[in-house]
Formats: C-alpha cells, structure tokens, sequence
C-alpha cells in the first residue's frame, strides 16, 4: 500500500510547473522514483540482487557518461549544467545515475511481462534478447523527454545541436548501447538459480502493476504538457511521441501482466 502512495504522490506531481518548483520539493519528487524501483527490487528480487543491480546500473551509466562528456564518443558532443540536476563529478552529475536506475529497473519489468519470462530461467539468446529489448524500452523514454530537458530547460547541451529538436541522433544510438551494457550483466544477474527462486515467490498482480506505473510515470508529464498549457513545436511533438511510443509497452506489458493473473 505504501508504495502505491509513493506513486500516486509521483503521479500528482506530474501537473506541477517545471519552473519556479522549491528547490527541495523538486529534489524529493525527483528521487522519488528512485525510491520506488528500489524498494520494489528488493521486494522482487531480494536485497542482494537489488543492491548489486543498483550499483551496476550507477557505474555503468556513469562510466558512459564520463566518456561521453569528455570525448563525445557516446551520445556526441555535450556538458552538463552545473546545477540543473546537482552536482558534477568529473563533468558528470552525481545524482545523474540515479535516474537511470529507476528507469531501468521499470522498463526491466515492462519488458520481462511482455516476453513473458518474468521469473523464469533464460537460455544465452534469451538474456541477450531480453537486454536488447529493454534497452530499446528504456530509450523510449529519453526519446520523449530529452529534447524537453536539454533544449528547453539547458540541463545539458549538445556542442553542433541535433536534427531531432537539438538532439543528434548519435545520442540515442549511445543510450541503446548504454542500456543494453548494464541490461545484460543485470539479466545475467537475475539469471542465477537462487535469484530465480527468489523472485517466483506468490506475488499479487497488484505488485508488478506497481512497476508497470513507475515506467509510465517518467512518461506521463510529457503526454500532460499540452493539457496543461505548456505549448509550442516541442511540447507537443513530444506529447505525441509519448503518447505513442511509451503507451504501446505500458499495454502490451498491461495485458500480459491480466492473462498471466488469469492462467495463475
């Protein structure tokens, strides 16, 4: 039940304005997610995995980073706002990765309900198939929210710009393999015969529904911009990306998580 507060709370927030937002209030609805995806993890998956998933996510994805911002090999030319999202490390926001995590460990349970093998032993193709797909589930999310963060609001910028909104193409290409790096160790990971056992414990359709909404939320302030008066060429491009590319897997992931209730 708690958690489901954490998300409506997570949710509510979704109509406050992107400016003018106590700097505090923001910090606290911004790692809330954060919160979420742990707390679930280690209700799934139990504490060790939750925690060794969690740093793996954090140092792979600021691995990434620093190489990013300091040779543009990864997702192209770019720096950081000193401020927007905390502070820098080595050009890098320290709070960066945690924004990783909770959209990760989200799109993770989207994509194991809609393969299907949510808590089942996987062959090698398997753990690769199921990486691949989350890391193009994650993606959906910064294809969506991006041009918002950095060409509205500057929380980093991109050198030459980009023909996607200021967004180089070269940076989504950067997050695919990003993802997909930290995916498939965390798919490995859970791959084990004592993590398995662990996360088929009986749980109620209403726990996974939980993750389902955690993946939905990083979506659904984009899809509300417009509704809320926030208009122009961006928000409402991005409202209908949202609309369309983070609807499709919340459904598929919506409807599998129904029939296997009903099978179970």
């Amino acid at each position: 039940m708690t958690r489901w507060i954490l998300l409506a709370l997570l949710l509510a927030s979704s109509v406050l304005p992107p400016e003018g937002v106590n700097p505090a209030l923001a910090f606290v609805v911004g790692e809330l997610p954060v919160v979420i995806a742990l707390w679930h993890f280690i209700a799934w998956a139990g504490w060790r995995m939750a925690v060794t998933g969690f740093a793996v996510i954090y140092v792979v994805a600021y691995a990434f980073e620093f190489v990013g911002t300091h040779t543009g090999l990864v997702f192209g030319e770019y720096f950081y706002s000193p401020t927007a999202i905390g502070p820098l490390l080595a050009k890098v926001p320290i709070l960066l990765p945690l924004g990783y995590f909770a959209m990760a460990y989200g799109a993770l349970i989207v994509t194991r309900l809609i393969l299907g093998n949510l808590n089942t032993k996987l062959t090698a193709i398997g753990v690769v198939i199921t990486a691949f797909t989350s890391s193009l589930v994650m993606t959906f999310l910064d294809l969506a929210s991006d041009p918002i963060a950095a060409t509205l609001f500057e929380k980093w910028t991109w050198v030459d710009g980009g023909s996607y909104f200021g967004v180089p193409v070269h940076n989504y290409i950067g997050w695919v393999v990003t993802t997909f790096t930290f995916f498939l160790i965390v798919t490995i990971l859970l791959n084990r015969d004592s993590v398995i056992h662990r996360c088929q414990a009986p749980k109620p359709r209403n726990f996974y529904a939980q993750a389902i909404v955690l993946y939905a939320s990083f979506g659904i302030p984009v899809v509300l911009n417009p509704l809320l008066g926030r208009t122009g060429e961006i928000y409402d491009s991005m409202a209908l990306v949202a609309g369309l590319v983070i609807t499709v897997p919340v459904i598929a992931a919506s409807v599998s998580l129904t029939r296997r209730s009903a099978r179970t």
